[in-house]
């Protein structure tokens, strides 16, 4: 790795000779020239440059790995997995033009110092672009094992996206490697759980404190998650289930209440009505009971569980006897406030079946 960074310029060979084997990384041409704020810290190549983290973090990895790096600037964390060889894959994605041919220069001198000693290096795969907007990432994601982002100086609604795309498309069990963690504890951790429903989509594995390249006196917290089989597995249900099972599943875990009406036909779910709240339903109730085709209302709250709860209640008292149901098909009052793979499903289906 070393040589490979003096080959391409990214550092000279006095620098490996004065710090050595462990540091040389940690001190960059640029560095000499000024140091760099954090908010700048791409100007170094910033990166986990501890070979120690990499090698503890896929000690106990089994073969056939994936390694996603969002932001990968000069590649250096995901080349050290590639040298390391229990990774199958190495990907990397980039947005700066320069940064990213550097690294491709990079990959290009590993591989053939690889091939002429004959030495394992994993397959490499680098993009240049925005990993948000980018076609080939959301495949790579869906077969990763470890996704790593140095999100140091990201703003916060790109890695709540960024964190969002990992709720969709990460497997069972990947391993989440980042710096900020505030986007990851927000995407439904921090939420009041049901009884029924307590899995969350990634649990926290630890903290550990490591060197960067950007910094290299200080030691920096970096955050590891991991991604919920039993998340995965609901989430991979809901993308194929029925309208009727979806329903069925928010229904028997508390996302939604069900008020069958005298009207009810095997075809009430045909042909929808959607109301956002119990006032707008109000207001145009009496039309929809006048009208003589079978129809199943909605009552969708996207704000929050104490607003369901309040709408629930609402319509509750409205019908509590059998009579008040009489001109009804069927009205249900759905809660999607939370983010859960079944709920955002159901959902799509409603909105794409409205009438």
């Amino acid at each position: 790795m070393l040589d490979a960074c003096v080959e391409i310029g990214l550092m000279r060979r006095e620098q490996v000779e004065e710090h050595g084997l462990n540091q040389a990384i940690d001190h960059w041409t640029d560095r000499e020239k000024e140091v760099y704020k954090a908010a700048e810290r791409y100007k170094t190549g910033g990166g986990i440059t501890d070979v120690d983290f990499w090698t503890k973090l896929v000690a106990n990895l089994p073969q056939h790995q994936v390694f996603v790096d969002f932001g990968s600037e000069y590649g250096l964390q995901g080349f050290l997995c590639a040298l390391h060889g229990a990774f199958e894959e190495i990907v990397g994605i980039e947005l700066n033009q320069d940064t990213f041919e550097k690294s491709v220069q990079l990959a290009n001198c590993l591989m053939r110092r690889a091939i002429h000693e004959n030495k394992f290096i994993s397959k490499i795969e680098l993009h240049i672009g925005d990993f948000l907007n980018h076609d080939a990432i959301i495949a790579s994601t869906m077969r990763s094992t470890v996704v790593h982002t140095n999100n140091f100086v990201f703003k916060s609604d790109t890695s709540a996206m960024l964190v969002e795309m990992w709720r969709k498309h990460l497997p069972a069990d990947a391993t989440i490697v980042l710096f900020d963690e505030t986007a990851i504890m927000s995407s439904g951790e921090g939420r009041t759980r049901r009884s029924h429903d307590a899995t969350s989509w990634a649990s926290k594995i630890g903290t550990i404190k490591t060197s960067v390249s950007w910094n290299p006196s200080k030691l920096y917290d970096v955050h590891l998650w991991k991604v919920s089989k039993a998340y995965t597995t609901l989430r991979d249900w809901a993308s194929s289930a029925k309208f009727v099972d979806l329903l069925g599943w928010s229904i028997f875990n508390g996302r939604g209440r069900l008020f069958e009406g005298a009207r009810k036909s095997p075809n009430w779910l045909e042909k929808i009505i959607v109301f956002s709240d119990w006032s707008t339903l109000q207001c145009q109730l009496q039309n929809i009971e006048m009208q003589q085709h079978t129809q199943g209302i909605f009552v969708v709250v996207t704000s929050s569980t104490e607003t369901y709860n309040a709408e629930r209640n609402k319509v509750s008292t409205q019908y509590q006897d059998e009579s008040s149901r009489a001109n009804l098909d069927s009205l249900c009052v759905l809660d999607c406030s939370e983010q859960h793979p079944v709920v955002e499903k159901l959902l799509q289906v409603i909105m794409a079946k409205k009438s």
